[in-house]
């Protein structure tokens, strides 16, 4: 009976380890952020559209801050897109956002498009680039 009981402890150890490393990888290598954060997208939203229509054209925000304005609050929703590689640059990263304000009434009162480039965020891609800068690859 003792033998069966470390047997059984011994592998719920395996399979919790073995989630435990699933979750890491799927953590480090997941893409971040919103894909559908295009310019086409962008053109979709005008001032005057509602909350809703913002969540059609692009789902739920990746940030939400909520902005007190002399007396009407303001509310800021921010998409990043997922990073990917910027071919002129080998190395860096390119992602994407677009910005949208709502009024006290969550109409949106103005959008903004932009990106950023620069080191990659992802722990996975981080790694690679310090191996290969260390092997000299």
């Amino acid at each position: 009976m003792l033998l069966s009981r470390r047997k059984l402890l011994a592998i719920g150890a395996l399979l919790a380890l073995a989630l435990c490393c699933g979750l890491l990888i799927f953590s480090v290598t997941k893409p971040v952020g919103n894909s559908r954060v295009t310019s086409d997208n962008y053109e979709k939203l005008r001032p005057g559209a509602t909350s809703q229509e913002v969540r059609t054209v692009l789902g739920e925000p990746d940030s939400r801050l909520d902005i007190p304005a002399g007396g009407a609050d303001r509310t800021k929703w921010t998409f990043e897109d997922t990073e990917h590689d910027v071919p002129s640059q080998p190395g860096n990263k390119e992602t994407n956002f677009i910005v949208v304000f709502f009024d006290e009434k969550e109409i949106v009162s103005g959008v903004s498009f932009g990106g950023s480039v620069g080191p990659p965020n992802r722990l996975s891609d981080r790694l690679i680039n310090w191996m290969k800068n260390k092997l000299n690859l």
